[in-house]
């Protein structure tokens, strides 16, 4: 569990350096400075046993306070025995003579701690580094002051510095899924990241913490949080205490009133004095925000411990000494009110109600509606007005709890007084029973009852775009397209333009399915822009979730690098905004996953995918469950996890569709069975989910699931090719018309279209279609006996598949020698390799144990086997499934 020696991940660049400096005859020594915790000595630990495995020799010097008392006390372990060190300008060179090997090569000494090295140990070493008889590998903490005569060794000509930086985020991520050996949710990582400030010892204490007490688990796809809280060990607290403690009986109140209520103005904070010596210690950090000048911790781990061991009277007793001061200056800065009803709600457990408005206020203008609600609740229930349970109801609903989402709202519609907030209520209501609760016919009836009593027609516009949205969700494009057809490209100067936000959403989704993408990825884009100036005027949702479309745009308009940029940024920019905003980085996560499934990389798409499973599960939003499923199965198959996509299969079908991301959903149980050899089942599904796209008018939709149809076989491509191509016709996708030529090259069997083809594939970023198509091209020409095309084209193919991630190419079928198969046969054979025996095939595919075994006994004549269990080998790998028929609800 991230142990010392895990720490060294994520410093390779530090090790290189350090092997050239050992490597330079002009170099004489690496001094390694850095902050307590940073992973110094763990660094240098990793130096020394390189250095040892290239041949050279090694030792090690410890130095100490108590080493320090004694001269040389430090350096002893590497003094040959018997010379006479009183005179030391003697005993030195003799040190250096004998110390001199054979072999030329340095003695390489590792001095951990360096500043706490005694004066007459340090010119002894300096003495031996500038004789080239050792090569000096030091650590030294960023903020002590070494005695002189450590410095000057340090300052050694020739002598090398280097500052070991805290972790990046991307480093902290590396390091704690290497150890945890799967990803982490990204909010948890954000956390992590920003607890630790980049501390590798943080870190570790953090990570330890966290699963020992359950507060991270692990649920088969990704750690995730469990919402218990765990901030590290009794080892970090004992770590950060003593560190707090040296601080003095002085600086604790400082300390404490900054963990609690930072900002701290200078004036608030303490005497000038104080404040100066805890930030020379490094335990606070000054910081100006425009013309004000404040103070804060200087980790955030120091914040964390200070409140973790706080008594409950002290904490009350500095809180309303904070809201007194505060107050008493008339809470000039923007955000009191929030703050001054956060300590109130603290300190007494309630807060004047007129400041708990304002703050919710505040705190919803920020998108944090974990906050909102903890301060909305805080309400009398008799102060509470439509406005404040219309907040409250949106608080609930963003933070996933649709069933007191509705309630609240129901509440606030018997408080509304005026159309205005009438519509709010409704708009709201709608939002939450359609998405929420997937209560879809109910948010319908409430749209339309709502309609029925507007009667201002600007209200009845609303209500209309709202519907819009909701049926662009549903599938109805042509619908919702119709229905916003009086929806303006600039958002509307009304104090609440919710509907606006909402349609504005939806409508570039109603575009792409009906494969006009590159207006839809305008438009949401334009939306993006627009939503950023609304400010406090929207309820919700988060201005990132215009994104979501941009990204599903790009995508399907074959931009997909593009698309991974935009998407990639959003989902940071939520992450470190923690849980305040789940529904969006749901639907923005199922948007990246489909991303990087189409970009070919499916380690990426099925963490993703895991994302939304995992945020879609806690915050029980059964509308992602199904395409979220759907996408991480389709990433198990071809990282070859059948197990782990069977599970996520069965659990989808428990889970209602949604007909508007049907590519999503179908692609993993489709390419799950067949993988298992269940192609009729396979081909049924994908059957259906073609059929229902059709009869919706959803061509891109459509498109993206006839082209599945190439996983079985050439004669599955014939059958698809002429609609695929009528479909490439009518739309701008460039994706949709790759995948048309695709179809129609792997139908003639033309290995030089599929060659073509795979090139156009890369250049839309389809990495692992350009690799299927390369390999079904190569094999064609290993058929045509064009050996040297065929090579040519498997070793593009080869390429291509080291950018994916270990997928497993799955469209290969073309592969299959001058050996055919019926459809039937391949489906016998596949299930029999996959060990199931006669009757279980039989009963699977509706057929007689007869039949099958008829049907085994032709396999074996055109494969050349005499037996079952030679299947396996006879098939070309890609056949086989290797997974055994499981029964199916």
């Amino acid at each position: 569990m991230l142990g010392v020696e895990d720490v060294f991940v994520g410093r390779v660049e530090q090790l290189e350096s350090f092997l050239a400096g050992l490597a330079d005859d002009d170099c004489r020594g690496l001094v390694v400075s850095g902050p307590m915790g940073v992973g110094k000595s763990r660094f240098a630990e990793e130096c020394l046993g390189r250095a040892k495995a290239i041949g050279h020799r090694t030792a090690r010097v410890t130095a100490s306070t108590a080493a320090a008392a004694v001269p040389l006390g430090a350096v002893a372990p590497i003094v040959p025995a018997g010379i006479d060190l009183s005179d030391p300008v003697s005993g030195f060179a003799k040190v250096a003579a004998r110390m001199t090997h054979r072999d030329g090569l340095p003695l390489v000494v590792l001095a951990d701690d360096l500043h706490a090295l005694d004066t007459t140990s340090a010119l002894l070493l300096r003495r031996l580094v500038e004789s080239r008889v050792v090569w000096l590998l030091a650590t030294l903490r960023t903020g002590e002051s070494p005695a002189p005569a450590v410095q000057a060794l340090c300052d050694v000509r020739r002598v090398r510095r280097m500052e070991m930086e805290v972790f990046t985020r991307e480093e902290t991520e590396r390091l704690v899924e290497a150890v945890l050996e799967l990803p982490v949710a990204l909010n948890t990582l954000e956390r992590l990241h920003g607890i630790s400030g980049g501390n590798a010892l943080f870190l570790r204490e953090l990570v330890i913490g966290a699963v020992t007490r359950g507060a991270l688990v692990n649920d088969g796809e990704l750690w995730r949080p469990t919402g218990t809280h765990g901030s590290g060990t009794e080892r970090l607290s004992d770590l950060v205490g003593a560190r707090l403690a040296a601080a003095g009986p002085a600086a604790r109140p400082v300390l404490e009133l900054a963990a609690l209520c930072e900002p701290l103005s200078p004036a608030d904070a303490g005497p000038a004095d104080v404040i100066g010596a805890l930030v020379d210690a490094g335990l606070l950090r000054r910081q100006d925000d425009g013309r004000r000048r404040s103070v804060v911790l200087a980790h955030p781990l120091f914040g964390e411990i200070l409140r973790a061991t706080m008594p409950v009277l002290r904490r009350r007793e500095l809180l309303l000494q904070q809201i007194e001061r505060t107050t008493a200056w008339r809470a000039r800065r923007w955000d009191d009110a929030l703050r001054i009803a956060s300590w109130q709600l603290a300190a007494t457990g309630t807060a004047d109600p007129e400041l708990l408005g304002q703050a919710a206020a505040l705190a919803r203008y920020a998108h944090d509606y974990t906050q909102a609600s903890v301060l909305l609740q805080a309400l009398p229930a008799d102060r509470h007005t439509c406005a404040t349970l219309l907040m409250l109801g949106e608080a609930f609903m963003e933070t996933g709890d649709a069933r007191r989402a509705e309630q609240t709202l129901v509440r606030a519609r018997a408080l509304a007084r005026t159309e205005q907030e009438n519509l709010a209520v409704a708009l709201a209501r709608t939002f939450n029973l359609f998405w929420g609760a997937a209560r879809s016919e109910d948010a319908f009836r409430v749209n339309d009852e709502a309609a029925a009593r507007a009667t201002q027609p600007e209200s009845r516009r609303m209500l209309r775009h709202n519907e819009a949205a909701m049926r662009a969700a549903s599938g109805e494009a042509e619908r919702a397209l119709a229905l916003l057809e009086d929806l303006g490209e600039d958002v509307p100067q009304t104090a609440d333009p919710v509907a606006w936000l909402f349609a504005a959403m939806m409508k570039p989704l109603a575009m792409e399915l009906l494969g006009r993408t590159g207006e839809a990825a305008a438009w949401a884009r334009r939306a993006h822009g627009e939503h950023l100036k609304v400010g406090d005027r929207a309820l919700f949702p988060h201005p990132a979730s215009q994104l979501i479309s941009v990204t599903r745009a790009l995508t399907s308009q074959g931009r997909i690098a593009e698309a991974l940029d935009v998407g990639q940024g959003a989902y940071t920019e939520l992450a470190a905004a923690a849980d305040t905003v789940p529904l969006t980085q749901l639907w923005l996560a199922l948007a990246l996953g489909r991303a990087e499934w189409n970009a070919g990389r499916p380690r990426s798409a099925r963490r993703r995918f895991a994302e939304a499973t995992a945020l879609a599960r806690a915050h029980n939003q059964v509308k992602g469950m199904r395409p979220s499923l759907g996408g991480l199965a389709a990433c198990a198959v071809v990282l070859g996890d059948l197990e782990a996509a069977e599970r996520a299969v069965l659990e989808a079908e428990t889970y209602p569709s949604m007909v508007s991301l049907a590519d999503t959903e179908l692609i993993g149980p489709v390419l799950c069975h067949a993988a298992a050899g269940r192609l009729s089942e396979a081909r049924s599904l994908l059957h259906e989910g073609v059929r229902a796209a059709r009869d919706r008018g959803l061509p891109l939709v459509e498109a993206l699931l006839l082209k599945e149809m190439v996983r079985f076989g050439a004669a599955g491509a014939r059958q698809a090719a002429p609609r695929l191509a009528e479909l490439a016709a009518g739309c701008d996708s460039v994706l949709v018309g790759v995948f048309a030529r695709f179809c129609a090259a792997f139908a003639d069997e033309d290995p030089a279209r599929l060659h073509a083809v795979a090139a156009e594939f890369e250049v839309a970023g389809a990495d692992l279609m350009a690799a299927e198509a390369e390999t079904a091209a190569a094999a064609l020409w290993d058929r045509a006996a064009s050996p040297r095309r065929a090579a040519w084209a498997a070793g593009r193919a080869a390429a291509l598949l080291t950018r994916c991630e270990g997928a497993r190419p799955t469209i290969l079928r073309a592969a299959t020698p001058a050996v055919h198969l019926t459809d039937r046969e391949r489906e016998i054979a596949l299930l029999a390799a996959g060990r199931a025996p006669s009757k279980e095939i039989a009963e699977t595919l509706g057929l007689s144990v007869r039949t099958v075994n008829n049907h085994l006994q032709r396999v074996y004549v055109k494969l050349g086997v005499a037996k079952r269990s030679e299947l396996r080998a006879a098939l070309a790998p890609h056949e086989t499934g290797g997974a055994r028929i499981r029964s199916r609800p």
